[in-house]
């Protein structure tokens, strides 16, 4: 028996945002101002301060997996900015830190869409 990829696995393709980001590339060696914001990768080297403490945080062992739903100290933070710069009062147990946006776009739509539900999608879009 030979196993056979699902339909759904020949499917997948580069990251549309790849392909944005070839061709922004060939845009810049063309001497063309872009500014790239495809791929999160920010065009700015990291601050000294950024460093030290990466640094500081491999020398103390804090290179290990954080809590699934953030660092406490940082959904406390997180909590106090909600309400400080825009009044809303949101309990630091209720917020989920993520490592971007697609994350939370994927839980909405599992928690909330079944599948035939339609769904608004604003552009530009993570195409995933």
């Amino acid at each position: 028996m030979t196993a056979q990829l699902s339909d759904f696995a020949r499917s997948l393709n580069v990251e549309t945002a790849f392909t944005v980001l070839a061709v922004a590339k060939k845009l810049k060696a063309a001497g063309k101002d872009v500014v790239e914001l495809e791929i999160g990768d920010s065009p700015f080297n990291s601050t000294a301060s950024a460093i030290q403490s990466g640094l500081q945080a491999i020398n103390d062992n804090q290179s290990h997996y954080c809590p699934s739903p953030g660092l406490p100290e940082f959904r406390d933070a997180a909590a106090r900015f909600l309400k400080r710069e825009f009044s809303v009062p949101v309990a630091a147990e209720n917020i989920a830190v993520g490592p971007g946006a697609k994350v939370f776009e994927q839980f909405f739509c599992e928690a909330f869409l079944n599948p035939g539900d339609g769904c608004l999608v604003f552009s530009p879009h993570f195409p995933t």
